[in-house]
């Protein structure tokens, strides 16, 4: 199933995003980083009724300063919320820092980087998605700051990540180190971080092994059933290794998505990477 199919069907999930919004409890915290992305999202283009990018800059300028209104400078993370939802949060203060050029943020980005471990050392726990998510926060720290300890850290965090496939179901990694079950949203991290790994890995040999990765859970996930008849990806896989049918989460939708992203920006130049994903 290609990326542009699921693409499609943006209307739909558009509704099933509000009704998530509506029917959830959502932390604080992290519904203002979600409000900080939809306005970075628009930072570059006018609205309808004429008002200039810089009003959404300036929006997004206030969300940001009550999303650190709830940063924990002792422990890292963020109140109101828990551990890998932190790592959504520091994701969208480096896009935030990205878009509006401001270095005023490395302290929290390093402090983090510090700070945190003292919950997870290494960002590692017992949930691979939750590895994943902070392996994306530190690439995106380490496209604004160019320091490569924040890459460092994720490609640490991919390779525990790697640890975690399988055969059963015919491939694939666990949701956890439990080993009991294969959902969604932990391949498509999985995926995601391998992508973006692979644009920035210093060598050939190492991007050619991230690019094995991705091309490897792409085959393999596309094939699983996960997405549905509606092009929508439902939560995991069964005991059967069929489709169980849960809930079609917005970020199962979202992952996929801007998967392709970065895929299609700088990897789709040779034919023999990562095109199953175009």
């Amino acid at each position: 199933m290609a990326i542009g199919i699921l693409a499609n069907q943006h209307q739909r999930r558009q509704s099933a995003v509000m009704l998530t919004l509506r029917s959830c409890h959502i932390s604080r915290s992290i519904l203002t980083a979600f409000i900080v992305s939809i306005l970075l999202a628009t930072a570059s283009f006018a609205s309808p009724s004429g008002q200039s990018p810089v009003s959404n800059r300036k929006r997004a300028a206030l969300a940001v300063k009550g999303l650190q209104s709830w940063y924990n400078k002792s422990t890292g993370l963020y109140g109101t919320t828990g551990w890998w939802n932190s790592a959504n949060a520091i994701t969208t203060l480096a896009d935030y820092a990205g878009v509006s050029g401001s270095n005023k943020f490395n302290g929290v980005f390093k402090n983090t980087f510090s700070a945190a471990q003292k919950t997870s050392s290494g960002f590692i726990n017992h949930y691979y998605d939750d590895e994943g998510w902070w392996a994306l926060a530190w690439i995106d720290v380490y496209d604004r700051t160019h320091q490569q300890r924040y890459l460092n850290m994720a490609e640490s965090i991919f390779a525990n990540m790697a640890g975690g496939w399988s055969n059963n179901c015919s491939g694939g990694i666990w949701w956890s180190k439990d080993r009991k079950y294969k959902n969604a949203i932990a391949n498509e991290l999985f995926l995601s971080v391998a992508a973006h790994l692979a644009q920035r890995a210093a060598t050939p040999e190492a991007r050619g092994i991230y690019l094995q990765w991705a091309n490897r859970e792409w085959q393999w996930f596309s094939h699983t059933g996960m997405i549905n008849s509606r092009h929508l990806v439902n939560d995991g896989l069964d005991a059967h290794c069929r489709n169980n049918g849960k809930t079609t989460w917005t970020y199962n939708q979202g992952v996929i998505l801007c998967t392709g992203q970065p895929t299609v920006t700088h990897c789709s130049q040779k034919p023999t990477q990562l095109r199953p994903l175009l």
